[in-house]
């Protein structure tokens, strides 16, 4: 529990974390919920707002239920009232830091494994639009895409998942643009 301490899912005081109260104020409140931004069959797709709960627990699952305290800290934007409920969970140094939103989770199961490398392994998104012609080859090249960890797993032939034998791509040779090595030492 004393580590998931560092996360916290509450407003802060205005006198002791002025800088603090500040950002939450501004990117980590949730709400108000809509039928455009969150809201699902009358329900928040995020589950905000969370009860009030004193003290934070770890559920089976593995993720926290953060202490939403009920201690009368309030934040009115516009026409709208903010408590605890409404604050998404959030690191206190790097929030003061870098004064931005950083929604951050902790887990402690086996999922955490799962999410981390579905991430690992996405590619970036790719799009190529030619209005006249097209050249498979050219097409080929162009869409690849190997990122620096996928190269170096290939490289130094480390397993990524499992599959034997490893994949090469072999460069393609067009006619007039064949590789020509010369020795110097090689006679006529």
């Amino acid at each position: 529990m004393e580590q998931i301490d560092g996360v916290i899912a509450q407003i802060p005081d205005s006198n002791l974390h002025p800088q603090l109260h500040s950002v939450v104020t501004r990117c980590m409140l949730h709400g108000p919920c809509s039928p455009q931004r969150c809201l699902e069959n009358n329900v928040c797709k995020k589950r905000f707002p969370k009860p009030f709960t004193p003290h934070t627990t770890i559920k089976e699952d593995g993720y926290p239920d953060y202490a939403h305290p009920e201690n009368g800290r309030t934040i009115q934007k516009h026409q709208d009232v903010f408590d605890n409920r409404h604050v998404a969970p959030h690191p206190r140094e790097l929030l003061v830091q870098f004064d931005c939103h950083i929604n951050l989770e902790v887990c402690g199961s086996i999922k955490a494994v799962k999410y981390i490398h579905k991430y690992i392994y996405k590619g970036p998104d790719c799009a190529t639009i030619q209005a006249e012609g097209h050249d498979e080859i050219c097409t080929y090249l162009d869409a690849r895409y190997i990122s620096s960890t996928q190269a170096c797993h290939n490289i130094f032939e480390f397993p990524m998942h499992m599959e034997w034998p490893a994949v090469y791509r072999l460069p393609i040779c067009l006619p007039g643009q064949q590789s020509v090595v010369l020795c110097a030492d090689a006679q006529n």
